[in-house]
């Protein structure tokens, strides 16, 4: 572990850094999750109106307008 290059950078952070950075990771992680959420949110709407959009072509496919 003490060999690892990710762990002696920081462990050569000043103390602001050693609190900063995982605070950073933290935003950083809990900001993914949140567009996550979004995006599935969005894909679920594009889904639901690709449905509604079909089964009304489908149900209007043989009248005239």
């Amino acid at each position: 572990m003490q060999n690892n290059w990710l762990f002696k950078t920081y462990m050569r952070l000043p103390l602001w850094g050693k609190i900063a950075a995982p605070l950073v990771l933290v935003l950083l992680v809990m900001s993914l999750f949140k567009m996550l959420k979004v995006a599935l949110g969005l894909a679920a709407l594009g889904g639901i109106a690709y449905v509604v959009i079909f089964a009304y072509n489908k149900y209007n496919a043989g009248k005239d307008a």
